[in-house]
């Protein structure tokens, strides 16, 4: 070892061995050398390696043992841990979990992601088997409770139903907080799919493809939106919104496929249930369908897909600023999504 002029070299030998121990190189319960050992292979003086090793247990980094045992490096005191931890809420069947592959690997990057740096990642699940409206927000608000009952918990990551209400409720736990898919307009700190530019790839490519009937097939009545403002998200003038006759809305699936030339499904979960009846539609590559990356469709449709690699950077991100800054109004960021044409179309 090569000492300078300063600091002493007392320190500077307290200083190597400390980032060792704290480095992970040298591990808690590891002996270290001898002071007798250590001044020859340094070629200084006991009474330096000495006070260098005084230093290190003035800090509790390291412990002697009386007698001849030697020296040690410390245990941690578990007492005085501090637990770092990221929580998640969602609010998913756990009987369908399983078949998402989205959502599995969602979760995993996210708790991947944690774990790299070095934050325990813990899951909460706020469904139950009967899912309503009034049940949902009872559990959530639940799992709300224990994570304030915790004072381990860092940050928090939801995947649930947003409402005016639960915002409130985050601003008052002044915890960081990332909103992942919460499809909630008014949520801060959210991370989302731009499902404008998803609908948009889908008509594009179906009137690529010469499509002049598109059907956009939506799982129920209710989710079927206002025409003026499904188009004006898409960036349409108003007045060819009106006027358009070459996109027309559907909740029933045997009408859209009588009438369009072309489809859109908006929910894989829809299209995957639907799979004998869309198969009857030729030529199948004509269905678009508008997938979270989830579903492994048996049929040849062609997807309009997002990352959950991309979803879990990006919530770990925004997460992550606003634990190291204190800053906890993020902007909103859409993840964008990608086209993937289904090549062996079987007709």
């Amino acid at each position: 070892m090569e000492f300078v002029a300063s600091p002493p070299k007392y320190l500077q030998i307290s200083e190597i061995l400390r980032e060792q121990i704290t480095s992970g190189n040298m591990r808690p319960g590891e002996r270290l050398h001898s002071i007798r050992n250590l001044s020859r292979e340094l070629s200084v003086s006991k009474k330096i390696v000495e006070s260098a090793f005084n230093v290190l247990a003035k800090d509790k980094l390291i412990v002697k043992r009386p007698g001849r045992l030697g020296t040690y490096v410390a245990k941690p005191d578990s007492s005085k841990i501090v637990h770092k931890q990221i929580a998640l809420i969602h609010e998913i069947n756990p009987e369908v979990l399983p078949e998402h592959v989205f959502y599995s690997s969602l979760f995993n990057c996210l708790g991947t992601t944690a774990n790299f740096n070095d934050y325990d990642f813990r899951v909460y699940n706020s469904s139950l088997e009967q899912q309503t409206t009034h049940s949902l927000i009872k559990n959530r608000n639940a799992a709300l409770r224990r994570i304030l009952q915790s004072k381990e918990v860092t940050g928090l990551m939801l995947l649930v139903q947003f409402s005016e209400p639960l915002i409130l409720e985050l601003t008052e736990l002044n915890l960081p907080y990332v909103a992942i898919a919460s499809k909630y307009r008014n949520t801060p700190n959210q991370v989302d799919y731009d499902i404008c530019k998803a609908k948009a790839m889908a008509l594009e490519y179906l009137m690529d493809r010469g499509c002049m009937r598109i059907g956009v097939v939506f799982p129920s009545r209710n989710n079927i939106p206002n025409r003026r403002v499904f188009f004006e998200e898409l960036g349409v003038a108003p007045e060819i919104a009106e006027n358009d006759k070459t996109v027309s809305f559907f909740h029933n699936l045997d009408e859209a496929m009588e009438k369009s030339d072309g489809l859109v499904i908006t929910d894989d979960y829809y299209a995957l249930h639907h799979s004998i009846a869309l198969a009857k539609f030729k030529p199948t590559k004509n269905i678009v369908v508008l997938a979270n990356a989830g579903m492994r469709f048996p049929l040849p449709f062609t997807r309009v897909d997002y990352s959950p690699l991309k979803l879990a950077e990006s919530a770990w991100d925004m997460l992550s600023k606003q634990i190291n800054t204190g800053v906890l109004n993020q902007k909103t960021v859409l993840i964008q999504p990608e086209l993937k044409e289904e090549r062996n179309e079987n007709e």
